[in-house]
Formats: C-alpha cells, structure tokens, sequence
C-alpha cells in the first residue's frame, strides 16, 4: 500500500519530471492557439483576386509606357507574360485576350493558348499585332462571340478577356 512517506519520497524524486510534463503541456496549448492551418483557397475567390489584380495592374503598365515614352505593346506583352506565370503560382491557369486602342493603333495579344480569328485579322498564340484605330472588333472564340465596342474620346482604351484552363 502507497503510504504518506513513499508518495512524499516519489514527489521529490519526481519534481524534474513535473517541470518536463508542464512545460510539454505548455508547448502544446502554445502550439494549439498559434496553429493556422495551411489550405488552398476557393478557386472562384482566387480567381477573381488574380482577375482584379490584371485589370488594375493593367492601367498602371499602360500609364507607365505612356509617361515614359515606351513601346505600349512591348511592355503590355512583357506584363501579360508575366502575370500568367504570377497566376501560375497561385495555382490559377489563365488565358488571357486583350486589346489597346490608342489614337492611332489598336493593339491585340492573345493568349488564350491558340490561334485566334478577329473580324478580319488572324493572331497567334504568345503574340500580338499593331492594326490602324479600329472602332469595333468581333472576337470568335470556343464558338462564343465576344464584341468590343472601342470608339470613345478616350487616349487609350483596354478591354480583356481573362478565362481559367
């Protein structure tokens, strides 16, 4: 039978151990508290951040070419390369078709991972063309038919398409 002096003897023998098994609980109810768990987002919420983040971008890359006397669709198209690679890492597959009309050019990337036919123009995949001002432009592409209306008073106008793989 456990009497008063073996449990005394035990407590004192054993008050290394009680330090180890309080601060192991210590460590877990830390640990418990500061533990965020790692998961990927909703594809629907990621893409529309990934969508929000290109068309704001966007303007900036426009603007920035435009102060600084750049070539608009060089920039644009080192950008858009760019950002599909961005999106990649958030586990966001994207195509992407875009037009920039200025004053006197109307520029077309596509990457929508295939050739494209517009109203009278054909592009490539990974690339982009420079036509004269055009104020409309019809886009024919997995049998749906995209219409860009691009007359306007504006300096420089931006339209895109943006789809997930």
């Amino acid at each position: 039978m456990l009497t008063r002096e073996v449990f005394t003897l035990m407590i004192k023998t054993s008050k290394g151990q009680f330090y180890i098994l309080t601060a192991i609980i210590f460590c877990v109810i830390v640990f418990a508290l500061v533990y965020t768990e790692n998961y990927v987002g909703n594809t629907d919420t990621n893409f529309k951040n990934i969508y929000d983040n290109y068309i704001y971008e966007s303007s900036n890359v426009i603007n920035s070419a435009v102060y600084y006397n750049r070539n608009i669709s060089d920039e644009f198209e080192n950008y858009t390369t760019t950002f599909i690679n961005y999106a990649k890492t958030k586990n966001v597959n994207l195509k992407i078709f875009y037009i920039i009309a200025t004053k006197t050019n109307t520029i077309v990337g596509n990457h929508l991972g295939e050739e494209i036919n517009l109203t009278d123009y054909k592009v490539e995949n990974n690339n982009y063309i420079i036509l004269g001002r055009l104020n409309n432009l019809s886009l024919n592409y997995e049998n749906n038919i995209y219409e860009y209306n691009l007359s306007s008073d504006e300096e420089v106008i931006f339209k895109a398409l943006l789809i997930r793989k």
